[in-house]
């Protein structure tokens, strides 16, 4: 995240505000609130950046890239480096649910439910890496992959991982025929 964007100044700013929120019901509704009472200029920049996000195969291939990684070493689940992986690779899909149809279908708050442990996770992950990768924060290392589970099972109860594993079927299949023609 870059200081002077001010996407990333407002995210950074309220998933820090949220992570610091114990009770994940208390960080929803502040979520939400945000959300609803968002500026329009911010929400037009948010929405091109996600449009931009979705629309680059790179987003789905990275996800299947950790995925890959994670199954190969699936024997080093305690390490860190294959935790670190995890991590990333949750927050990732995580992300990437904001890419499919449905997504624009739910409400705020329902979006809040799954964002507020998502940012947190998100949030955690950049906690555990501060200080670089020979000194991890094991305790906000294992906050992000608790908080990636958790919004993902919240999205899953939404039927939500279901729509995410078509989009990503359907835009593997485009990009794949685009590269071999």
């Amino acid at each position: 995240m870059t200081e002077n964007d001010p996407i990333d100044s407002a995210f950074k700013s309220i998933m820090e505000k949220i992570y610091w929120i114990d009770d994940l019901e208390k960080a929803e509704n502040e979520l939400a609130k945000w959300l609803r009472k968002m500026d329009g200029d911010l929400r037009n920049l948010l929405l091109e950046r996600r449009e931009k996000y979705c629309k680059n195969p790179m987003s789905i291939m990275e996800i299947i890239g950790l995925q890959n990684y994670l199954d190969s070493n699936e024997s080093n689940k305690k390490q860190t480096e294959y935790r670190i992986a995890m991590a990333r690779e949750l927050i990732d899909v995580g992300l990437l649910l904001q890419c499919i149809f449905l997504w624009n279908q739910i409400s705020h708050d329902l979006k809040a439910k799954i964002l507020t442990p998502l940012y947190k996770a998100s949030y955690a992950y950049e906690l555990a890496l501060k200080n670089g990768l020979e000194n991890i924060d094991e305790t906000h290392l294992n906050r992000s992959i608790q908080m990636a589970e958790e919004a993902l099972e919240k999205a899953d109860d939404l039927g939500l991982l279901d729509e995410l594993r078509k989009y990503i079927e359907n835009s593997l299949g485009k990009f794949i025929s685009s590269t071999s023609n």
